[in-house]
């Protein structure tokens, strides 16, 4: 019998791939705009350079979460069909 639990994680592990997706959105389009920003002026200040190396730090980590994200709800639902059969 599937329980509620299990039903509760897979919802959530929905919502939180979700919201990773989205600020994985927002971050690759923060980070397209600062490194136009930056091609278009050249600009060769440290500050620009640590925020397009921070947000493409948090592109790789976000990427990695949404992956690790993913793999528990498709051993979740492996797991679930197993017991449906």
């Amino acid at each position: 019998m599937i329980t509620v639990k299990q039903l509760n994680q897979l919802r959530y592990l929905k919502l939180e791939i979700t919201a990773e997706k989205e600020r994985l959105e927002s971050v690759t389009a923060l980070l397209e705009t600062h490194a136009m920003r930056y091609d278009a002026v050249r600009v060769q200040t440290s500050g620009e350079d640590d925020t397009l190396g921070r947000l493409a730090s948090e592109i790789v980590y976000l990427k990695q979460l949404i992956a690790d994200n993913m793999k528990r709800a498709i051993c979740e639902l492996l797991r679930l069909e197993e017991f449906i059969r």
